[in-house]
């Protein structure tokens, strides 16, 4: 088979809508097991219906078909479908042979990297049958939300927004101290007595000096929702330091999102990491593939290895 490859991930490769995949399309777009996601009516194209739709987006840069990389195999289309005021609607469908095996979640977040910085979308939504339970698990891990009734009222509409780290400045040092002692105030003062303020400005002051030219103001639909810093360190390895978000937008995936990205980033790199022992944090950095690597008295220190 012959394509262009317009991107890939680890085990995709993302192309253009080809003549050559016809076939795929049908079958996969005519099965019942895929339909029933997509459409509540039973419906079938027929070749020359297929064509004419190939036809008309041959040269649509917001379509792209799946291949598998290890066998050269169809796995199925992703779309940004339309966009309107900034935001692109999404759509995936995968052949029923290429399901469970994880490929949507895959294939989503290349298509959140496109839409994001290559396309400077301010969201993605999507609609989902509320019926759909592992496609609704499979949008949440990547970042969507719910955000409501979709277009009929059995669906579920979800919306992921933009998150953008922005570099600190002196007009962020109330905001940024504010974030912090609302996030530490609680484990600071179970571990060393009741909160001193004069003391915790001071301290405050020493981070923000050592660290402002790492440090980031987090954005959410274009709000100040909190800030993120780390450094690469002196032994080759990059460092995780504070990911706070304000309370009002904590539950949104928010710091998932950006600890994620900085793993995606620093992956041949191994990474370190640090938080209070009744943080329940912890219990997401083993999931992410932290481990142990050391304790304070009041800290456990962690490290993911670099990628091999």
């Amino acid at each position: 088979m012959k394509y262009d490859i317009i991107f890939d991930t680890d085990r995709i490769n993302f192309v253009k809508v080809n003549e050559i995949f016809i076939d795929d399309y049908l079958n996969m777009i005519n099965d019942i097991d895929v339909q029933k996601f997509i459409s509540k009516n039973r419906f079938t194209l027929t070749k020359d219906q297929e064509l004419e739709w190939i036809k008309k987006n041959l040269n649509n840069n917001l379509i792209f078909t799946m291949i598998e990389k290890d066998t050269n195999e169809f796995i199925g289309n992703i779309e940004i479908m339309k966009i309107h005021d900034g935001i692109g609607e999404l759509g995936i469908a995968i052949t029923k042979n290429k399901q469970n095996m994880h490929y949507g979640q895959e294939a989503i977040n290349k298509i959140i990297d496109y839409a994001f910085n290559k396309l400077n979308l301010d969201a993605l939504e999507l609609n989902v049958y509320a019926t759909n339970q592992r496609g609704i698990a499979c949008y949440e891990k990547v970042g969507f939300v719910k955000d409501g009734v979709g277009k009929k009222d059995d669906d579920i509409h979800m919306i992921l927004p933009k998150i953008r780290l922005i570099n600190y400045t002196d007009l962020d040092y109330e905001f940024v101290y504010d974030v912090k002692k609302n996030a530490y105030k609680k484990y600071v003062e179970e571990c060393w007595g009741k909160w001193d303020e004069k003391f915790q400005q001071e301290l405050f002051k020493k981070f923000i000096d050592t660290f402002k030219d790492n440090t980031y103001i987090i954005y959410y639909e274009n709000n100040k929702v909190g800030f993120y810093n780390g450094e690469l360190l002196d032994n080759g390895n990059y460092e995780i330091g504070n990911i706070c978000i304000i309370p009002q937008y904590q539950g949104k995936g928010i710091g998932t999102k950006i600890l994620k990205d900085k793993l995606e980033e620093y992956k041949d790199r191994n990474i370190e990491i640090q938080c209070f022992k009744q943080n329940p944090v912890y219990k997401l950095y083993e999931k992410l593939g932290f481990v142990d690597s050391g304790e304070t008295d009041f800290h456990y220190r962690m490290i993911k290895k670099k990628d091999k």
